[in-house]
């Protein structure tokens, strides 16, 4: 606003400036701070122009080579569509904080539902805070609220970008070290496999379209999951997870 309020003020001190020469100069200075400020504002727009093509670009190559990855599952053997299960799952949580590496603190997290659907266990973390642990079904807390949202909550992701104005109902976290987050069901058509969730430590470092971003990253390991643990082609299901 000041870039255009500046050469406004200072041709009117121009035209004061007839009678009385001091006004000269200040009419000079404010040509020069309104200058200044359109200069560090066109850099700016540019320096956010380049570091959104920067991270586009990347999050179109993540993507897409997660996907070739899971194009070969179909053929792969039961250990073989494991072992890419679990480099899936590290390669995501890598990705999102390559992709969100401005958001301070940022920490993303795969959780694998178990077998008999009553624990979200941690499969994959990248970042610099350690995961607090399992989501543990019947526990009257952040384990059972969790549970609730992959069962039965009407939207695929939570959002929540600050957790000191909103407490959600539905959802229990620790918040130990994260103030914004985002969790994503990891599911298929007709199961759940798991979770994935990214955090930041300041508020207002994540927004409701980066819900997308982690949304389309827990779709591939969906497909992923379900690969694994319902493979096709008459082979054996794979019956457990390698958790670490």
């Amino acid at each position: 606003m000041l870039s255009y309020i500046a050469p406004a003020a200072a041709t009117v001190l121009f035209f004061w400036a007839r009678d009385y020469l001091s006004l000269f100069w200040v009419a000079v200075g404010i040509l020069l701070l309104s200058l200044l400020l359109q200069l560090t504002n066109s850099a700016w727009e540019r320096r956010l122009a380049a570091r959104q093509l920067v991270s586009s670009n990347a999050l179109n190559t993540h993507i897409s080579q997660m996907a070739s990855a899971v194009a070969q599952m179909p053929s792969q053997t039961e250990s073989e569509r494991l072992g890419t299960l679990n480099e899936l799952a590290r390669y995501a949580v890598t990705a999102l904080i390559n992709v969100f590496h401005d958001a301070k603190d940022a920490r993303a997290i795969a959780y694998a539902l178990t077998p008999t659907s009553d624990r979200l266990e941690v499969f994959r973390y990248a970042g610099v805070r350690q995961p607090t642990g399992a989501f543990v079904n019947g526990d009257q807390g952040r384990g059972e609220k969790a549970l609730e949202f992959l069962r039965s909550s009407p939207s695929s992701y939570l959002f929540i970008p600050d957790l000191k104005k909103e407490k959600p109902e539905d959802y229990g976290g620790s918040g130990r070290g994260y103030r914004t987050f985002i969790s994503v069901r990891i599911s298929s058509a007709s199961e759940v496999h798991g979770m994935l969730t990214l955090d930041a430590a300041d508020a207002g470092d994540l927004t409701e379209d980066d819900a997308h971003v982690v949304e389309m990253f827990a779709n591939i390991l969906a497909i992923a999951f379900a690969e694994t643990m319902h493979p096709k082609y008459g082979q054996e299901p794979v019956r457990s997870v390698e958790w670490i």
